[in-house]
């Protein structure tokens, strides 16, 4: 991406490409790693849903960059 103008981590590059996570959109690695440890530390399966659905975003949009690469 950074070959085509783009510079910034996953999240910078999807909002200048106009990629929205919706809900999702305030989580970031940070807050991966404590959802993490609070599925870990309590087996919170909300921590958990919401991990799962952050990396599956990741996964989704990553593969959108690449088509559009």
């Amino acid at each position: 991406m950074k070959r085509l103008g783009y510079a910034g981590g996953l999240k910078a590059i999807e909002r200048q490409i106009g990629l929205d996570r919706g809900d999702l959109r305030s989580v970031d690695g940070f807050l991966a790693v404590a959802l993490w440890q609070e599925y870990k530390r309590r087996k919170s399966e909300t921590a958990l849903e919401t991990l799962l659905a952050y990396n599956c975003a990741d996964v989704i949009n990553l593969e959108q960059m690449m088509v559009m690469a």
